[in-house]
C-alpha cells in the first residue's frame, strides 16, 4: 500500500508539473496581476516559475499592457524608456541574453535642478533600489533602425546624470528578467539632472560614485554599461522601434547602472559623476 502511495503521488506530481510547463499564457490576465500588484504593494509569484515557456518575447506584450492601463489610469504621457540588464554578470543572474527595456511616463520622472529635492517613497514601493546612470535627450524623432554610433550622435540633444528608483516587486530568489520585463523593468522612479554635451568625454571612463549621509555606498564607471552608455542607448533605440514603440523628440533615455544596485533607505543623498557633476536628493 505504501508503494502504491507513493507512485500515485509521484504520478500527481508528474501531472501537475506537465499541466504548468504547458498551461496557455493569458497575456491580459498577467497584466492585470501586476497592475493589481503595483496598486496593492504586495508580491507577486514569479511568472517565469508558472509557466516555463514566458520568456522575453512574451513578456513584452505582457508590458504594452501594463504601460497601456499605466497611461490610462495616471492620465500619463511616455517620457521615454529605461535599459535594464546592461552588464554580463546581470544577465546571467537573471537568465538574459540581452539587455531589456522599459518604458518611462511623465509622473515616473522628476528633476533636480540644483536643489536636493526631497522625495516620499515609504509605503509607495515595495523594495526600491538606487542606481546612478547616464541619460540621453533625443533631439528629433527616430522613425527607424539606427545603424552605429556616428548615425545615433545625430539624434542626441544632450546627456545628463539619472538616479533611478526602480522598484523590484517580486521576491528576489529565482528572478527573471522576463518577471521583470513584464512589470515594466521595474520602473518606479528616475530623478533627471542638469543636461551636459555628451560629446566632450569618453563617457566609458565616468566615474560614478553614490553617497549616503556623506559616506560612499556604491560606485562604478561606464564602461559597466555595455561597454559605454552610448552603446546602451543604441541598443534601447532600436529595440524599441523592432518592437513598434516610438521614439520621439524630448524622448529621455535612461541607459543602465553604471553603479551596483543598492536599496533605497532614508537619507541624505549625492550622485557624483566626475567631470560632471552632481546630483542631490534626501529620501523620507
Amino acid at each position: 500500500m505504501r508503494k502504491k502511495g507513493l507512485i500515485a503521488v509521484l504520478l500527481t506530481f508528474i501531472l501537475i508539473t506537465a499541466n504548468l510547463a504547458y498551461a496557455k499564457i493569458n497575456i491580459k490576465t498577467l497584466a492585470e496581476e501586476i497592475i493589481l500588484m503595483r496598486n496593492t504593494h504586495k508580491t507577486l509569484p514569479h511568472i517565469s516559475a508558472r509557466y516555463p515557456d514566458f520568456n522575453p518575447d512574451k513578456a513584452y506584450l505582457v508590458q504594452k499592457l501594463v504601460v497601456n492601463r499605466l497611461i490610462e489610469t495616471h492620465k500619463a504621457k511616455v517620457s521615454g524608456f529605461k535599459a535594464a540588464f546592461t552588464d554580463p554578470v546581470s544577465q546571467k543572474n537573471f537568465g538574459m541574453t540581452e539587455p531589456a527595456y522599459g518604458v518611462l511616463l511623465n509622473y515616473m520622472v522628476l528633476e533636480e535642478k540644483g536643489t536636493p529635492l526631497n522625495i516620499t517613497i515609504t509605503k509607495k514601493a515595495i523594495r526600491p533600489m538606487l542606481e546612478v546612470e547616464i541619460g540621453f535627450v533625443i533631439k528629433k524623432d527616430i522613425t527607424k533602425p539606427i545603424k552605429d554610433l556616428k548615425e545615433l550622435k545625430n539624434y542626441i540633444k544632450s546627456a545628463f546624470i539619472a538616479v533611478e528608483i526602480p522598484d523590484i516587486r517580486f521576491d528576489l530568489n529565482g528572478l527573471k528578467g522576463s518577471d521583470l520585463i513584464a512589470d515594466d523593468a521595474g520602473t518606479f522612479l528616475t530623478i533627471k539632472g542638469k543636461e551636459f554635451d555628451p560629446f566632450k568625454l569618453d563617457l566609458s571612463k565616468i566615474q560614478a560614485k553614490l553617497y549616503k549621509d556623506g559616506k560612499i555606498i556604491s560606485m562604478g564607471s561606464g564602461k559597466n554599461v555595455l561597454g559605454n552608455p552610448l552603446n546602451s542607448l543604441l541598443w534601447v533605440v532600436n529595440k524599441a522601434i523592432s518592437l513598434g514603440e516610438k521614439v520621439k523628440k524630448g524622448d529621455i533615455i535612461i541607459t543602465g547602472t553604471m553603479t551596483r544596485m543598492v536599496p533605497a533607505q532614508p537619507g541624505k543623498y549625492v550622485a557624483l559623476c566626475e567631470g560632471i557633476g552632481t546630483l542631490k536628493f534626501n529620501l523620507k
